[in-house]
């Protein structure tokens, strides 16, 4: 998830669970690992806030980098208010172990460096944490890095991309990003689908009247995660496990035995894909099978019993969850794509 510093410019870092350079990964239930060679250690955000009870001003530490920021949880919210502070008491103890080291009163190895803190996130909303005076004296910097394509797409492709965004009404006829444009770059899916859920919420902030406005809601979010991922219901070959290579060493009675069981497979998996058939909507059966997930006691053996992929299950499951999150975040500062019908946990009980 995250990378942690340089060894060569920094002394460690502290980061959310991830991957350490060279491809070695690092078990999250593990919560701390120290590497000697690129000194770094990767923590959990609440372990960061227990390091803090013995070391507060993280001496052992020159940069910090917390990974997923944009998330906004509780510990996250908590650790960047902590860190703040540590980042000025280190500036005044930095400054105070410069004039000693100019005295001779200390050793330059006993001087503790200033505190870097470094906030990454793919949506990572700027201006609302480096305009908080109480975190900031002086606004830092921010950082974007753009990414050159590996291959350049052709004129066509771009030219049909912009029709696209204007038939979407994300971008003007100058091609310059429309309010709505602005509103679905918040969301991590295709334009078409953050399209569908800010459309959804403008409908039913504009039409009162709604029975269910949360319920709704939620379908709608249920829905959008469900069209950005791939068929979620294991292919015939899947299912059984065969391979798709032909044995050309068996023979007739082993060939029409794999037949018998191909058939009889087929005819299992029409089954259990029959039981969430709505002919109204591919979408509504996917949300609804999304559902089902996300309430049953044992997610494996729900996948296994309906014969789903339960990758594609938990990775949908992490995005629905997601754009809940990110809807009533991007409520507190665009007025008109905000939610007033309740909070994320109304929508979750609907």
């Amino acid at each position: 998830m995250g990378w942690p510093a340089d060894p060569r410019t920094a002394q460690g870092a502290l980061a959310p669970t991830g991957s350490l350079p060279g491809g070695r990964s690092l078990d999250p239930r593990r919560a701390a690992r120290r590497d000697r060679s690129d000194r770094s250690t990767i923590r959990l955000d609440r372990l960061v806030q227990r390091h803090c009870k013995s070391d507060f001003m993280l001496k052992s530490y020159s940069v910090i980098i917390l990974d997923e920021a944009h998330e906004r949880s509780l510990n996250t919210d908590i650790l960047i208010e902590m860190l703040s502070r540590v980042v000025k008491l280190r500036k005044n103890l930095h400054a105070e172990h410069l004039d000693k080291l100019r005295l001779g009163l200390i050793n330059p190895e006993d001087v503790v460096n200033q505190l870097k803190v470094v906030l990454m996130g793919a949506t990572l909303q700027l201006k609302d944490i480096i305009s908080n005076r109480r975190l900031f004296d002086v606004i830092p910097p921010a950082l974007k890095s753009k990414f050159p394509f590996p291959t350049h797409p052709n004129t066509e492709s771009l030219v049909e991309a912009e029709r696209s965004l204007k038939a979407l009404e994300a971008l003007d006829s100058q091609g310059k990003p429309t309010p709505l444009g602005k509103a679905m770059a918040w969301y991590p899916m295709s334009p078409r689908h953050s399209h569908l859920l800010l459309t959804i919420i403008k409908i039913l902030k504009s039409q009162q009247g709604f029975a269910r406005p949360n319920f709704i809601l939620g379908f709608a979010v249920a829905s959008a995660s469900a069209l950005s991922f791939s068929n979620l219901f294991l292919m015939q070959n899947e299912f059984s496990g065969e391979s798709k290579k032909h044995n050309p060493d068996s023979n007739d009675e082993d060939q029409q035995e794999r037949k018998r069981k191909k058939k009889k497979l087929k005819a299992m998996v029409r089954d259990f894909h029959a039981k969430f058939i709505n002919p109204g909507s591919d979408a509504l059966i996917i949300a609804h099978v999304l559902r089902l997930f996300e309430l049953s006691e044992n997610t494996v053996e729900f996948c296994r019993v309906n014969s789903l992929h339960l990758k594609t299950m938990e990775e949908m499951s992490k995005l629905r969850k997601q754009l809940v999150r990110l809807i009533f975040h991007h409520s507190q500062c665009c007025e008109e794509f905000s939610w007033e019908f309740g909070g994320s946990e109304d929508v979750e009980e609907a």
